[in-house]
């Protein structure tokens, strides 16, 4: 995604580990291939990892905050 909070099927924990959140680089072409229904979405063929931000930032600007919340729940 063009946007670290547009996160279209995410899930927090993936079997018992938290997810991450990667910041990619493209390698060759790169397309958006639902552009009408998934306008922040790209596809590309392969990808190289340049970084990585903090899962909260998945949570939008009151990530810390959603993230304490959610580690309350069950």
């Amino acid at each position: 995604s063009t946007s670290p909070t547009d996160c279209t099927g995410f899930s927090w924990r993936v079997n018992g580990k938290d997810s991450r959140l990667l910041v990619v680089e493209p390698v060759g072409d790169v397309w958006t291939p639902h552009a009408g229904d998934l306008p922040n979405k790209r596809a590309a063929t392969a990808v190289r990892v340049v970084g990585e931000l903090p899962i909260t930032a998945a949570l939008g600007p009151n990530g810390d905050q959603v993230a304490a919340f959610l580690a309350l729940l069950p």
